[in-house]
C-alpha cells in the first residue's frame, strides 16, 4: 500500500496545486473528448450513408478549417476584448449548434452552413484556450497544465472511441435501424452532439483571477502590447514565434493525415489492424504530452525541450518511412507520436509567456492561422503527389520542412528560458524599442 501511495502522491499533489478554475477547464476538456468521440468516429460514415459522395464529404470536412482560416485572427481580437471565459462559452456553444445542424438535416446547403458555423465557433474557442490557461497558471506549473490539457482530451477520446464503437450496434438493435444506414449513424452523431453539451457546464464556474498590483504590466508595456492588431502584426518577434509553426504545419499536412493509407499501401494492414494501431497511438500521444514537463525540467528550458523532442522524433519518422517490416514501422509511428507531442503544450506555454495578456488572444490566433494555412492546401497537394509518385517525396519534403522549422526555433530562441508575461518579454522589449 505504501508503494501505491508513493505512486499516487505526485499526480495528486500536482492536481491539488492547480488553480481550481484550471481544473474545471481540464474536466470540461475531458468531457468534450469523451462525448465528441462518436462524432469524430462516425461522421464520415453518416455523410456517406445519406447518399452523398466522397467529394461532398471532402468539402464538408474542409469547411470548418476554411472558416477558422477566415475568422481565427478576428476571433483572437474578440477573445482579448470579451474575456476568456465568455469567449469559451460562446465558442463551444456555437460549435455544438453548428455541428448539431449538420446532424439533424439532410439538406447539403444546411450541412455546409453548419460546418462553417461550427468552424467559426471552434476558432473562438481554440484561440481562447492558451490565454485562459496562461492566466490560470503559475510559471512553475504552466507546462504541466498545458500538457494535462492535451492529455485529458486524448485519454478521454480513447475511452470514448471504445464506447462510440458499440453505439451503432446498440441503436440498431434497440431502435430497429438498418445496419450501416445513414439513420443509424445519424443517431450516433446526434447523441454525441447532445451529450457534448455537458462539457459546457464546468465553464460557467471558471473565475479568472485578478492580478496583484505588482504583477500588472507597466504603462510602457501596456502601450506596446495593448492588443492593437496592427502593432502585433508589425512586430518582428511575433512572426518569429509563428513562422516555424507555419512551416511545420505545412510539413505535417502533407503526411500525417495519410499515415493510415501509407501503412495499408506499404504493408497491407487490415481495417481491424489500423484500429488497433491508431488506438494505441492515441494512448502514447497522451503519455508523451505528460512527459513534456519532465523533459523541460531535465533540460532546464522549454525551448531546449521543444527542439529536443521535435528533433528526436525525426529519427522515428525516418524509421516509419524506411522500415522493411510492419512492427518496426508501427514502433516508429508510436514513438514519433509520443515524442513530438511532448513539444506542443510546451511551445504553447512558451508563446504565451512571451507576450502580454492583452495580446495573447491575437497571438494565439496567429498560431492557429499559420497552422491551418498549411492544412488548407497540404492535403490536396499530398493527394496529387501520392497519385503520381507515392509517399517517398512526401516523407522527404516533410523531413526537410521539419528540419527548417526546428532550426529556426533553435536559432531564434535558444537563449530564451521561460519568462512570465508580466516581466519584459522579448516581444514587449522589441516593441518598446520601436523595432
Amino acid at each position: 500500500m505504501s508503494t501505491l501511495k508513493k505512486i499516487l502522491k505526485h499526480p495528486l499533489a500536482v492536481w491539488r496545486d492547480i488553480n481550481p478554475s484550471a481544473r474545471l477547464f481540464l474536466i470540461s476538456n475531458g468531457l468534450f473528448g469523451l462525448f465528441w468521440s462518436g462524432w469524430a468516429l462516425f461522421f464520415n460514415f453518416y455523410i456517406l450513408g445519406l447518399g452523398f459522395d466522397r467529394q461532398f464529404l471532402g468539402l464538408v470536412s474542409g469547411m470548418p478549417s476554411f472558416a477558422m482560416l477566415l475568422f481565427c485572427l478576428p476571433m483572437g481580437w474578440v477573445s482579448d476584448r470579451i474575456g476568456r471565459r465568455r469567449a469559451l462559452l460562446i465558442g463551444v456553444s456555437v460549435l455544438i449548434l453548428g455541428f448539431g445542424l449538420m446532424a439533424l438535416t439532410s439538406d447539403p446547403n444546411l450541412i455546409l452552413l453548419g460546418a462553417f458555423v461550427g468552424g467559426v465557433g471552434d476558432a473562438l474557442f481554440v484561440v481562447s484556450v492558451s490565454p485562459l490557461l496562461a492566466g490560470l497558471t503559475k510559471p512553475q506549473n504552466r507546462s504541466m497544465v498545458f500538457s494535462l490539457n492535451m492529455a485529458s482530451m486524448t485519454f478521454a477520446s480513447v475511452f470514448g472511441n471504445y464506447l462510440a464503437g458499440q453505439l451503432p450496434g446498440w441503436l440498431e438493435a434497440g431502435l430497429g435501424l438498418a445496419a450501416g444506414s445513414g439513420d443509424s449513424y445519424r443517431a450516433v452523431v446526434v447523441i454525441s452532439t447532445a451529450l457534448s453539451v455537458v462539457s459546457i457546464l464546468p465553464l460557467f464556474w471558471i473565475v479568472m483571477p485578478r492580478r496583484a498590483p505588482e504583477e500588472e504590466p507597466t504603462q510602457t508595456q501596456h502601450l506596446t502590447t495593448s492588443g492593437k492588431m496592427q502593432d502585433i502584426l508589425l512586430n518582428k518577434s511575433v512572426w518569429k514565434l509563428v513562422v516555424p509553426n507555419l512551416i511545420m504545419g505545412f510539413g505535417a499536412a502533407l503526411l500525417i493525415p495519410y499515415l493510415n493509407l501509407y501503412l495499408v499501401d506499404r504493408f497491407a494492414v487490415t481495417d481491424a489492424g489500423l484500429g488497433t494501431i491508431f488506438g494505441a497511438l492515441s494512448l502514447v500521444i497522451a503519455l508523451g504530452a505528460l512527459g513534456g514537463p519532465r523533459l523541460e525540467r531535465l533540460l532546464n528550458s522549454r525551448v531546449r525541450a521543444v527542439v529536443a523532442s521535435q528533433g528526436t522524433s525525426m529519427l522515428f519518422m525516418l524509421l516509419l518511412w524506411l522500415s522493411p517490416s510492419l512492427p518496426l514501422a508501427v514502433l516508429g509511428l508510436w514513438l514519433r507520436g509520443a515524442i513530438i507531442n511532448m513539444a506542443a503544450p510546451l511551445w504553447d506555454a512558451f508563446v504565451m509567456d512571451q507576450v502580454s495578456p492583452k495580446a495573447q488572444g491575437t497571438v494565439a490566433s496567429l498560431q492557429m492561422l499559420t497552422w491551418q494555412a498549411g492544412w488548407a492546401i497540404g492535403p490536396y497537394i499530398s493527394g496529387v503527389v501520392q497519385e503520381r509518385a507515392g509517399f517517398n517525396p512526401l516523407f522527404l519534403t516533410t523531413t526537410v520542412l521539419y528540419i527548417i522549422a526546428i532550426s529556426l526555433t533553435w536559432f531564434w530562441f535558444r537563449d530564451h528560458d521561460y519568462q512570465p508575461a508580466t516581466q519584459t518579454s522579448p516581444v514587449a522589449a522589441e516593441a518598446a524599442l520601436g523595432k
